[in-house]
């Protein structure tokens, strides 16, 4: 008869991965730190997707770039 744990664990495999680290608390650092090696293994790979990533961002920074965004629900009284 399987533990208590091994039917946790079977249960947990169902979720996706983004809602087990929420239910684990395990955030960006921890998850890094835990996969060092992997990250070894794939980093010229992660080089270049990292890359792209900066060059999204800079483009989008430069669509927005002009435009005041407004906060919703802001109290004009203050």
């Amino acid at each position: 008869m399987p533990s208590n744990l091994d039917l946790l664990f079977e249960r947990l495999k169902k979720f996706d991965e983004v809602t087990l680290l929420e239910l684990l608390d395990i955030n960006a650092e921890e998850l890094l730190e835990r996969f060092k090696d992997k990250i070894n293994q794939r980093k010229e790979m992660l080089f270049g997707e990292v890359e792209l990533f900066i060059e999204d961002d800079e483009e989008e920074l430069d669509e927005w770039d002009g435009y005041q965004i407004e906060t919703p629900f802001e109290d004009e009284d203050d």
